[in-house]
């Protein structure tokens, strides 16, 4: 524990209560609150009297109960109920008046409630890191030009027709690579018992591989297959293969060809132009080219965003709370690990990976957090809000894109205390695009050059 400082110490003798904020360290406060004995005893006592008007006990009439018996029979729960009540609204009371932004759950130690004693406790709290605004507004930033050429057009409508490939059969002796052979797969053990068997498996004739499975020479000798050709290879089953019998063991596998498919792209006529709900090939590349220039408009603002986000954060030195510094690094070590393992890295080297980076990882926490509560300072600033339409709009979007169901992928949100990271999410995207809209834009040469007046809303105040 560092040095602590007292920090703006008072004592409110009207109100009986007394406190002092102790400096623990960057971003961890101590608040030590004491309350007279007297106020104490009054808190008690207003309890007692309330209780007094409203209970009812054999032998008494209502509101003719002896504070005495009152105190007998419910004295510790009303204590307690003090000592709560104290408790909470002394310690959200100086929270209010000094302006201080808690992060987390108070820790509230060294609890101390005796009637006819003073009451005292100590609250260890994280608050957020205090820092100066950094200029926002009026940065100068070159834009890129956004074109879209004809090749890239092309490309679309090939990728379009792609989808809409099928594949035709073929005589035997004509397959050739990239080519697919449909075939009757198995797979036998090492005493020649069959352990697994799948029929209309497509291969891609070339590749030398059954789903993730190793196999030399197949590419070649389906080439040469002919129809009800069995063809026999020696392979090393992987660990995880899911049949238990041959899981890691050297095996062989049967691949019957059956026949051989061609993959044909259609072709770009009247018919094709109806699936695709436009009227001509001029309509449909008018189409692409104006998709295609809201992404590359859409990708010019975002990365100028970042590159104005970044020039602000460049501006800033902060700590942050010791817990949440320690939470994000924890967010990136699991992110960094899960992407290797999804790139097929095994957990081992996953994590000796984490433990080698870890410098790089603190920094890369420490600026998604400076990224984080500069931009919601901003925010504040600027009363940037989101409105719950627009939280539904983007689970919608989610739920589209991920093809769950809008509505049970909102309660997920909402059951998983999700909907505030959301809303925090989406109130930073709406900062970002505010500092760029009020950053002075040079457009390319021959483009008309826009500044902060040029854009809905970016005035100032």
């Amino acid at each position: 524990m560092s040095d602590q400082t007292p920090e703006n110490p008072a004592t409110e003798e009207d109100t009986g209560v007394s406190v002092e904020i102790l400096d623990e360290g960057p971003c961890r406060k101590r608040m030590k609150v004491v309350v007279t004995s007297e106020k104490v005893s009054e808190e008690l006592e207003t309890n007692y009297r309330q209780l007094r008007t409203t209970i009812t006990l054999p032998g008494f009439r209502k509101g003719k109960v002896p504070v005495s018996v009152i105190k007998g029979k419910f004295g510790s729960k009303i204590e307690q109920e003090v000592k709560d009540e104290m408790l909470s609204s002394t310690f959200f009371d100086e929270i209010e008046k000094r302006e201080l932004r808690v992060l987390g759950q108070p820790s509230f130690e060294n609890i101390e409630f005796a009637p006819g004693d003073p009451f005292s406790y100590e609250a260890a709290i994280e608050i957020a890191p205090e820092f100066e605004i950094p200029e926002y507004k009026g940065l100068e930033i070159d834009a890129q030009p956004v074109s879209v050429h004809k090749n890239e057009v092309d490309e679309e409508i090939q990728g379009l027709l792609a989808q809409s490939t099928t594949l035709e059969p073929i005589a035997d002796g004509e397959q050739k690579d990239d080519d697919w052979a449909v075939c009757h797969v198995e797979i036998l053990d090492g005493e020649g018992t069959s352990q697994f068997a799948k029929d209309e498996v497509h291969l891609k004739i070339g590749l030398d591989k059954v789903d993730n499975i190793d196999v030399p020479d197949l590419g070649k000798k389906l080439i040469a297959a002919k129809a009800e050709e069995t063809l026999e290879f020696t392979i090393d089953i992987p660990e995880d293969f899911p049949v238990e019998a041959v899981k890691g063991q050297s095996s062989t596998l049967q691949v019957r060809f059956l026949e051989a498919k061609r993959p044909v792209v259609p072709e770009l006529n009247e018919e094709m132009l109806g699936q695709l709900g436009v009227e001509s090939e001029d309509a449909l590349r008018e189409e692409i080219e104006k998709s295609l220039t809201d992404r590359r408009r859409i990708e010019e603002e975002t990365r100028q965003e970042e590159d104005l986000v970044s020039r602000v954060l460049e501006t800033v030195d902060c700590e942050f709370p010791p817990s949440i510094l320690e939470r994000r690094k924890e967010e990136v070590a699991m992110g960094r690990r899960f992407r290797m393992m999804r790139d097929g890295r095994s957990k081992e080297e996953a994590e000796a990976d984490v433990t080698a980076s870890e410098k790089e990882i603190d920094a890369e926490a420490r600026d998604e957090l400076k990224r984080i509560f500069v931009l919601d300072a901003i925010a504040e600033k600027e009363s940037v809000l989101v409105t719950e339409d627009e939280i539904a709009r983007r689970i919608t979007a989610i739920a589209m894109t991920s093809g769950k169901d809008p509505q049970k992928l909102a309660e997920e949100y909402r059951e998983g205390g999700m909907i505030d990271e959301l809303r925090g999410g989406l109130r930073r995207e709406k900062v970002r695009q505010t500092i760029r809209k009020k950053a002075k834009v040079n457009q390319p040469a021959g483009a008309e050059e826009t500044d902060s007046s040029d854009s809905e809303g970016s005035k100032e105040e």
